[in-house]
Parts: C-alpha cells; sequence; structure tokens
C-alpha cells in the first residue's frame, strides 16, 4: 500500500526556507513555499508568490496542510516591517491554516533569542524570562504570543545567530580587516550552523511530543574572541583589529542553554563553531575547486 506523502507549507523561501524545502522533499513531504518573489529554489515544490503581510495572501493556496513552518525574513531591519511581517503575516498564516488545515499536527514558528534581555553573561534557557529590549525582540515576543493564541499545534524554536556557507559576516570582517571593540570580542556568542538549523526544523516538524519551546543554538556558547583566535590558526585569517572606541558595542552578552532540545534527542551535525566553520571551510575549498556544494540562494 502507498504511504500518502505529508504535506507541509514552508512561509519563506529565503536562507532556511530553501534549503528545509529540499530536505523535507527528500524526507518525503509534499511541499509548498510561499515567498515573495515565487521563484522557484532547487527545483522542489509548488512555489507561491505572496506578500504575506496581505490578509489575503494565502487565497490562491489549494487544499489542506498536515505540518507548516513559518521562517520568512522581513525585508529590512526596522520596526514596522518586523511588524508587519512576524505579527500581521503569522496571523494570517493561523487565520489560514485554522480555515483550511483540520488535520495540522504542527506549526513550528522560527523565533530568536533577542526576546531575551543582555544579561551580563548568565545562562538563559527556555524557563528564562523573556524581556527584550530591542524592538526587534518586542516583535518576536508579540509573534510568538500570535502562535500560543491561534489555538494550533505549535512549537516556537528561538533560534541564534544562523552562520554557514552564503552567511559569513564573521569571516569577512576578518578577512577585511574591520575593527571589532574590546567590548565586542569580550561577549558571549550563540550561534547555530546552518545545516542544524534545518534539522532542527524538521525534527520537530516530525516528532510525536515536541514541547511549544525550544531554544535553537549549539552546545557552546563562547566569546568572540575566542572564535576569532581559533578562526585565526584555523584559517590562516589576520588577527582581528580593535577599533578606536567602544560606543554601543556590548550588546548581547548571554549564554543560551540548549538542554532542552538535546533531552528530546536531537543530535547536532556542528555541536560547535569548530565543527561549523570546518565546514564552511570544506565548502570554499570544494567550491574553488569546481566541486559541488549545496549553498542556498537567498531571496
Amino acid at each position: 500500500m502507498t504511504t500518502s506523502r505529508s504535506r507541509t507549507l514552508i512561509i519563506g523561501g529565503g536562507y532556511i526556507g530553501s534549503m528545509l524545502a529540499r530536505v523535507l522533499d527528500g524526507a518525503g513531504h509534499d511541499i509548498t513555499v510561499v515567498s515573495r518573489s515565487g521563484r522557484r529554489s532547487g527545483g522542489v515544490g509548488k512555489w507561491h508568490a505572496a506578500d504575506i503581510r496581505r490578509p489575503e495572501a494565502l487565497e490562491g493556496l489549494e487544499g489542506s496542510f498536515d505540518t507548516a513552518v513559518f521562517c520568512a525574513a522581513p525585508a529590512d531591519s526596522s520596526d514596522e516591517s518586523y511588524s508587519a511581517l512576524y505579527v500581521q503575516g503569522l496571523e494570517t498564516t493561523c487565520r489560514f491554516l485554522r480555515e483550511r488545515s483540520d488535520r495540522l499536527k504542527r506549526i513550528v514558528f522560527t523565533s530568536s533569542t533577542s526576546v531575551y534581555a543582555d544579561s551580563d553573561g548568565d545562562s538563559v534557557d527556555e524557563r528564562s524570562a523573556a524581556e527584550p529590549t530591542t524592538f526587534s525582540g518586542k516583535r518576536m515576543l508579540e509573534a510568538e504570543s500570535v502562535v500560543h493564541e491561534s489555538g494550533l499545534p505549535f512549537t516556537v524554536v528561538r533560534f541564534a545567530g544562523i552562520y554557514g556557507p552564503g552567511r559569513d559576516f564573521l569571516l569577512r570582517k576578518l578577512r577585511e580587516r574591520s575593527p571589532f571593540s574590546r567590548q565586542s570580542l569580550a561577549r558571549i556568542s550563540n550561534r547555530i550552523y546552518r545545516d542544524d538549523c534545518v534539522a532542527v526544523v524538521k525534527f520537530l516538524l516530525e516528532a510525536e511530543n515536541a514541547a511549544e519551546l525550544y531554544l535553537g543554538v549549539d552546545n557552546e556558547p563562547a566569546r568572540l574572541d575566542e572564535i576569532c583566535q581559533w578562526l585565526v590558526r584555523e584559517w590562516n585569517l589576520p588577527e582581528p583589529i580593535l577599533s578606536a572606541d567602544d560606543e554601543g558595542s556590548g550588546r548581547g552578552n548571554k549564554r543560551c542553554i540548549n538542554s532542552a532540545l538535546s533531552a528530546a534527542g536531537y543530535k547536532f551535525l556542528a555541536p560547535t563553531f569548530r565543527e561549523g566553520f570546518s565546514e564552511m571551510l570544506k565548502a570554499e575549498r570544494d567550491l574553488r575547486e569546481g566541486k559541488s556544494t549545496l549553498i542556498p540562494s537567498i531571496s
């Protein structure tokens, strides 16, 4: 007897959404991706062009869905863009799923660790108070409330900084000799490798008893200067240079703990920054040598 493919709706076809579509398609999901451009990336699934900020954005979609992921990214870093996408867009998505997907098993919303205030290097986890001080953190927390109040089965994943091929800000900063402040080098950095970000979402979509909240970070929060020094040694990069002042450079100093995700049974592909950046180095070498490498397009 043939088993029907699980229908999955992905809102956002960018850095994470495009790779997630390929991974889920390979795992037997029937994929529909909604993005602003509707441009197909990777040749899998059905792609639908829509501005999710509009209430009628999903009216053209047919059928119902078993699972859904909201991983869209705003057009710019403004309060208005964050509110329109993460609050209004998520309301549109949840309303559509309530009306059209009575068989929905779970929606996964990719939130951010920005919902936590800076904590002077203290540890935070799912039990810690979410008291954001930035507009982005406040809008993400508001969006989480939309999911909580939707009446849908859901899981929220608060991801830290996502890095990988095509998202290499720290490497470029070292290579281009852009200055670092002393405060920024001393702060604790939390991150997750691209492939783990995608794999975590897949893991939670397919889990039987996922919790409502997880932190999506790797196993080792680390000071930025430690990461830079490792990159200097392993990648033969220039030493970081210091800026003349430290103004505005001490934000984001908290230690995010992934114990709930690990306890749920997820095994990290890149448990620390060392494995993640090593994979990026291999991908760069493969690209230089003309070998194929999986780098998602960013739309």
